[in-house]
């Protein structure tokens, strides 16, 4: 045999070696990060392990060499895996509650602790961040891993959610104030948007709250919102007129009321029907958050027209 083909065969042999070295070392050091990332993400994991008994710089040191070792995608899709099974399991433990208190008590935790691992989370893939994210996909690990909660978390929820917000701000359901003030300033923090949920409750309960241009759209559409709830309500009490129309008066008109209108004036229905749905549109009172009260919760009042 030539000494061509030895040395041909040798230099495969170490290439061989080196890969499965590389392999080994990146699959050693990436378990690690792992770790990491499944106790940053799940809030009860960090009872027993809190995270800052974890060295973050040396995590910050295994991202740097393992980027520049050349596994910068590898370790970008690994990360992004991280995150969709949490956001799956998540979502499954979610559906899963019957129980409205247990639901905001366990997504306050959620989001809240989503917010809290962010931070962290970017520090320690900061290099894989700048070098790799911003480069070449043109984006930020922070945009990514905030629309990976919206796509996959927020989405979900988004209507039981903001039906349960109205139900607690028009006194119907009973949950603790304090879960409800975590989830919206974590709501917030994650993207301002999400206040088109409960506009009111999101501006008096988030501090620094910066109100937007379209705030009075959002309030104007959420309010249309709590006029269908209340359409339901007449509906189910079984009355022989018929609805024909919503209107959302002019902000001159006293905030946060119901008031309907009949084509006779003074029509027995229109009164019965609007002492027991004013009995229902009682405003919870968030007179301690932000030393504010939103007692007058709607900027607009609901003009609901029945027809006898």
């Amino acid at each position: 045999m030539s000494k061509t083909i030895i040395s041909n065969e040798n230099e495969i042999q170490i290439k061989n070696y080196n890969l499965q070295n590389e392999i080994k070392y990146y699959d050693e050091n990436f378990k690690i990060l792992k770790n990491f990332m499944d106790i940053a993400l799940h809030y009860n994991k960090q009872l027993n392990s809190p995270l800052c008994l974890f060295p973050l710089e040396e995590l910050y040191k295994i991202v740097y060499t393992l980027c520049r070792q050349g596994h910068k995608k590898l370790i970008y899709d690994n990360l992004i895996e991280i995150y969709h099974i949490f956001c799956d399991e998540t979502i499954k433990e979610l559906e899963s509650i019957k129980q409205n208190e247990t639901f905001f008590t366990i997504f306050s935790q959620v989001v809240s602790n989503y917010v809290k691992s962010l931070d962290v989370i970017i520090k320690i893939f900061e290099y894989l961040d700048k070098s790799y994210i911003m480069k070449e996909l043109n984006t930020s690990l922070n945009v990514i891993l905030k629309q990976i909660f919206d796509d996959f978390i927020f989405s979900k929820i988004k209507d039981y959610l903001k039906y349960s917000l109205f139900m607690y701000t028009n006194n119907n359901i009973q949950i603790a104030q304090n879960l409800i003030i975590t989830i919206t300033q974590a709501l917030y923090n994650l993207n301002p948007s999400y206040i088109s949920i409960n506009p009111m409750l999101f501006r008096k309960t988030v501090p620094n709250f910066i109100v937007p241009k379209n705030f009075t759209e959002l309030q104007v559409n959420y309010t249309k919102l709590e006029a269908q709830y209340f359409l339901s309500l007449i509906k189910n009490e079984s009355f022989n007129g018929s609805i024909y129309s919503i209107d959302i008066d002019s902000d001159e008109l006293l905030p946060s009321m119901l008031y309907y209108k009949s084509s006779n004036s003074c029509n027995s229905k229109t009164k019965e029907i609007s002492e027991s749905v004013i009995h229902q549109s009682s405003k919870r009172d968030f007179s301690n958050t932000n030393n504010n009260n939103i007692q007058n919760y709607s900027h607009k009042r609901i003009c609901i027209k029945l027809d006898s």
